[in-house]
């Protein structure tokens, strides 16, 4: 018995059609030199983003009367700080996407290829019930969103979890009770946006399948195109295309309406929190809890967590 090729074996070791998770999770296992190395890289060059409400802060409570005699000198080297900050983004930046993009096109390059071997290894009964718009979607385009789908969850994903750190370490030296506020309604809101996007997921679902029965439909039409002029099926291929047509259009309408409403729904939650976290913010002020720079931080760190939130959300 002919061992098997090492295409066919990497594809082998890492498919789970029962958990896609563990299959994304092994295939990126095997770039974890250049995900790692792209990591580092990352929390570095993404330092400006949560430096930016500790700097606006600090500077407000400086001009904040009444000033110290150092107010100025406060100022300048707060922001003679956040611009060499601001400078190194450029650098780190280069190196982050040097190897985020070799660790993806290596992924990607080794699933194509052993997708293309086990096409060849297919058999003919197979082959001639599947059809080639299905087979051609595998090769391409669902290869290409699983790349879009990594680096989604790499720059979501990792900066969600850099505002959450900078969010809860500054709270807890400054303010513990902000840290309550954050843990108490960020779960509210993610709960409240699973909702709408649960109902969002089933009609995408419906779509995209709606979606590749017509690419698989075009495909068999223009393939078959003059045996079928040849038998005078004009007509009844126009019709049968037409007919998958309008099941796609009925779909896209569905998933446009949910869309829209999806991103109203998170619209709304996300303005209403914003709103109660400055007035809660506010409330601390008032009873001398709070200065009016750590305020403008912590209202700055709360967006910025639910907007990361919500962005992981739509990924899935």
């Amino acid at each position: 018995m002919p061992r098997p090729s090492p295409w066919t074996e990497y594809l082998d070791g890492r498919f789970d059609a029962q958990n896609p998770r563990r299959t994304l999770l092994r295939l990126l296992y095997d770039q974890r030199r250049h995900l790692g190395a792209a990591t580092v890289y990352y929390v570095i060059k993404q330092a400006p983003g949560w430096a930016l409400p500790l700097a606006t802060g600090t500077i407000i409570d400086a001009l904040t009367p009444p000033r110290a005699p150092t107010a100025g000198r406060t100022v300048l080297i707060t922001l003679g700080i956040f611009v060499a900050v601001l400078l190194q983004n450029i650098v780190f930046h280069g190196l982050f996407v040097k190897h985020m993009s070799r660790a993806l096109r290596q992924l990607t390059f080794l699933l194509r290829s052993s997708l293309v071997e086990r096409v060849q290894q297919l058999s003919f009964s197979f082959l001639d019930e599947a059809q080639s718009g299905v087979l051609q979607s595998k090769l391409f385009r669902d290869v290409d969103n699983i790349e879009g789908l990594c680096r989604q969850l790499y720059h979501n994903g990792l900066n969600a979890v850099l505002v959450i750190v900078a969010a809860v370490v500054s709270s807890l030296g400054v303010q513990p009770l902000m840290t309550l506020y954050f843990a108490i309604t960020v779960p509210v809101g993610i709960g409240l946006l699973q909702i709408f996007h649960h109902q969002f997921q089933k009609h995408f679902a419906a779509h995209r399948a709606e979606t590749e029965q017509m690419n698989a439909r075009v495909g068999e039409m223009l393939g078959m195109l003059a045996l079928t002029r040849a038998h005078g099926l004009e007509q009844e291929e126009t019709r049968q295309v037409r007919s998958h047509l309008h099941r796609l259009r009925k779909s896209g309408l569905r998933l446009d309406i949910v869309t829209e409403l999806f991103a109203a729904s998170s619209y709304v939650c996300f303005n209403l929190l914003m709103l109660l976290c400055l007035g809660f913010a506010a409330w601390l002020v008032l009873t001398d809890r709070l200065t009016v720079g750590q305020a403008v931080m912590f209202h700055a760190y709360f967006g910025m967590l639910v907007g990361a939130v919500g962005q992981i959300l739509g990924v899935f």
